[in-house]
């Protein structure tokens, strides 16, 4: 299960569960998603948590495993509310990054402030604001933004329909930026996968690590692919296949008017449509 719908989907079946059980959630501070679950970190230690999550020894966290999650119905878990629609993600720790960790806002208690570069810090806050309007583990949030109005002013939003696609056709959605950039997502059926490449993505030399190519699992049935962009100043967000894989990252791009091209070696897939979706700044 991909992790966006992963995240969604223990978080909402969590809900369903304390909702049946009449109790409340405790406060929740961070969470972090690793490859094999979902750990929510506690303000302070609370009771047991119900199955199939465990509780940790020292009670400051409730933990549930990939595999336990999904038995719940699908009208259950739509209907159910969302327990921490303040979460958004602030970094990855651990080998390769694997640990996704996200801080609750609505936990915080106080004001949050960012260190850093001016440039850095100000990515970093408009990557959280994008994703926190566009994640499904939030209900009717709303986000205000002070000072970004010329940073956002170029947001992006595409829809992209392609057809007929096999394994011996892979092919690049290439976003351009300023002069020879480009940010690049790869589809390639053959390997099931989904990849974004920043290795020319504006600027790039401040982290060895940065131009590392991102994969993701990508599953293509009936030789159909969707892909939706959501781009702002300073982060790129990828839904494939409506939203079962989700690929997202910072992006340090030239200002400047963007370009969206596509690429193939060899045979290419028919482009069904693209949608651009009208954004605008609310000041």
């Amino acid at each position: 299960m991909a992790d966006v719908r992963f995240l969604n989907q223990a978080l909402r079946e969590l809900s369903a569960s304390l909702a049946t059980a009449g109790r409340p959630l405790p406060p929740v501070q961070t969470a972090n998603l690793t490859e094999s679950g979902l750990e929510l970190r506690l303000a302070e230690p609370g009771p047991a948590a119900p199955q199939p999550w465990h509780t940790r020894p020292d009670g400051l966290a409730w933990w549930v495993a990939r595999t336990d999650v999904g038995a719940v119905a699908k009208r259950v878990v739509e209907a159910a509310v969302a327990p921490c629609p303040g979460l958004v993600t602030v970094g990855a720790v651990g080998p390769d990054a694997a640990t996704r960790v996200l801080l609750d806002l609505e936990a915080s208690g106080g004001v949050i402030s960012v260190g850093g570069e001016d440039a850095m810090r100000r990515a970093v806050l408009a990557a959280m604001a994008v994703e926190l309007l566009t994640n499904t583990w939030s209900d009717k949030m709303t986000v205000t933004l002070v000072g970004f109005a010329g940073d956002l002013s170029s947001l992006l939003d595409v829809e992209l329909a392609f057809d007929g696609v096999r394994d011996d056709t892979p092919f690049d959605i290439q976003l351009g930026s300023g002069t020879d950039e480009r940010t690049v997502v790869h589809v390639d059926p053959a390997a099931h996968q989904l990849v974004l490449d920043r290795s020319r993505a504006g600027r790039t030399t401040f982290h060895r690590d940065f131009t590392l190519r991102h994969p993701a699992p990508l599953r293509v049935v009936g030789g159909e692919v969707r892909v939706r962009l959501l781009l702002d100043a300073s982060s790129l967000e990828v839904f494939a296949q409506r939203g079962e894989t989700v690929l997202t990252d910072l992006v340090f791009l030239s200002p400047g008017p963007r370009r969206l091209s596509l690429a193939a070696d060899g045979a290419s897939p028919r482009v069904r449509s693209i949608v651009v979706n009208p954004l605008a700044v609310v000041r």
